[in-house]
């Protein structure tokens, strides 16, 4: 077992499995097993589930940088072709839910990049510019988000209207890893 969630408030249970199949348990005897590999590319494995608070929509990040949204129990639905993502953004690391605004996530791949996707209107609202992710984590009020990276360092980031791209965040520490300087021989 990879990955397990609860559904709030709904007596179910969602399991992913190392061989990409999801698990939606309805109650201790009764199993629906979804194969991923239906919905993500047999090439891709799954690194990141994000069940939404309402229960009812899986979001898939996957190795090959692609997101898919499952609608439970159904598994019909996952993005259009003009919004998936190339292997160039690298593994999604992390899917986080917006803390006040349900409908929206960020999107972190390995590579640094973070989107502010609308499911909504299925758009990209705001793109950070990092270097490589670990993991994200949004700040109670849903007003900044922080980012942590394999530095060891982590980073601050304001979600503000206005600006569609953000380059550098509001501040950055490496509390437990070294800065690498490379001093010419």
């Amino acid at each position: 077992v990879a990955q397990i969630h609860f559904l709030q408030g709904q007596g179910r249970l969602l399991s992913l499995l190392d061989d990409n199949t999801l698990h939606l348990w309805e109650d201790i005897h009764v199993c629906v097993c979804y194969n991923v590999c239906d919905v993500v590319s047999s090439a891709s494995r799954v690194t990141v589930l994000l069940l939404l608070r309402s229960c009812d929509l899986l979001c898939v990040g996957t190795e090959g940088g692609g997101i898919h949204f499952l609608d439970l129990p159904l598994t019909a639905a996952s993005l259009p072709e003009d919004y998936r993502c190339g292997k160039s953004l690298g593994p999604v690391e992390s899917l986080q839910e917006h803390p006040k605004q349900p409908g929206k996530i960020l999107i972190g791949y390995s590579r640094g990049l973070v989107v502010l996707w609308d499911l909504s209107t299925c758009n990209a609202e705001h793109m950070f510019l990092g270097k490589q992710l670990e993991s994200l984590v949004w700040e109670r009020s849903g007003s900044s988000f922080v980012s942590s990276h394999s530095d060891g360092g982590y980073s601050v980031w304001a979600v503000a209207s206005g600006n569609t791209y953000t380059h550098q965040p509001v501040s950055s520490s490496i509390p437990y890893g070294e800065r690498q300087t490379y001093t010419p021989p």
